[in-house]
């Protein structure tokens, strides 16, 4: 089934969460922070290193958040060689299920760049879902697609050009005002990189939550809206957010004291 379909009648918005990790602790805390205060739900997708390096913060994570494959070491799957795919790919989502203690089911490439070779190796392993098909389409077998909405936060480049941090979440924003189902990223490098930053992503899930948007896991999505047949495997401490305001206006989750910023999370 290509793309992500529109949900069953209604006018409810719909996002589905999707963040690359790959960044450092600092980063990765503080957008898991801004998620925790908002009480909603996103779908985590892990490099294996990072499991490795980082496997306090990442199985805290994965109390709260679906968490996936995001191949071992990052690299661009598309110039790998069959084998060397297979091994980025197999590897990277046993360091995860290590981590984490359950099963994955999904997979995304980085910077989206697969081919054939991967949707193969993805179909051989009984990976049930693939959120990378961005710039390539290929015939994906038994994989479920969640392909991603065309946008990312291109922070260097709003950087470079001198706009203020919120300017990808306004984007953000306008997409969930045009269509009524968006896959959108979040990257802890970009989005995490400084408490302004954190904070702009918090200003955006903040005024989705007042619009009534609805926040997915990508399985309880393929049950609910596909039906898609999945065993129960998830979070131990699940955002199950139906849109509405839930965080608490009078709390900063990302406090800038020395102190603060050492804490954990």
């Amino acid at each position: 089934m290509n793309g992500v379909e529109p949900p069953p009648p209604g006018g409810q918005r719909h996002v589905i969460l999707c963040c690359d990790c790959e960044g450092t602790r600092e980063q990765l805390r503080r957008v898991h922070r801004v998620l925790l205060h908002a009480q909603l739900p996103a779908n985590f997708f892990f490099v294996g290193q990072t499991a490795e390096e980082m496997p306090d913060l990442v199985r805290e994570i994965s109390r709260h958040h679906q968490c996936e494959s995001h191949t071992y070491s990052h690299p661009n799957l598309r110039r790998l060689s069959y084998t060397r795919q297979r091994d980025e790919i197999i590897r990277g989502r046993q360091a995860v299920e290590d981590c984490i203690g359950r099963p994955t089911r999904g997979f995304r490439a980085p910077m989206h760049c697969m081919n054939r070779d991967t949707v193969r190796i993805l179909n051989e392993e009984g990976f049930v879902f693939d959120a990378s098909r961005l710039y390539f389409r290929y015939n994906m077998g038994n994989l479920q697609e969640i392909d991603p909405t065309w946008f990312r936060e291109w922070m260097p480049l709003y950087e470079w050009i001198g706009l203020k941090p919120r300017t990808a979440f306004r984007l953000f924003r306008l997409l969930t005002r045009l269509r009524r189902t968006c896959v959108l990223p979040v990257h802890p490098q970009y989005s995490g990189k400084t408490p302004e930053l954190a904070r702009a992503l918090l200003w955006f899930l903040r005024d989705a939550q007042r619009r009534g948007v609805r926040f997915w896991y990508i399985d309880d999505w393929l049950k609910a809206v596909r039906g898609v047949p999945l065993p129960e495997s998830g979070p131990e401490e699940p955002f199950l957010s139906k849109g509405g305001a839930v965080f608490r206006e009078d709390v900063d989750p990302l406090p800038t004291s020395a102190a603060a910023r050492t804490a954990s999370p």
